[in-house]
């Protein structure tokens, strides 16, 4: 048996050998976090950009990405 083998699927088979599948796959964070923690965690973060620049220019930036 060779130690070695070249196992193919639908993925190789469509997308080509030079693809890499795990380039395309994210992590779901709202999966590793209750929701309701997700947001006190995100609005503590909103108030910390809030006071680090004056009026705010931070909270305005991520806005608009």
């Amino acid at each position: 048996m060779l130690a070695h083998q070249c196992l193919q699927n639908a993925f190789v088979d469509c997308l080509g050998p030079d693809f890499d599948i795990h380039s395309i796959l994210v992590v779901d964070l709202l999966h590793e976090f209750e929701l309701g923690v997700w947001k006190s965690l995100f609005t503590h973060l909103i108030r910390i950009l809030h006071v680090a620049t004056p009026g705010g220019r931070l909270v305005t930036e991520l806005d608009e990405r």
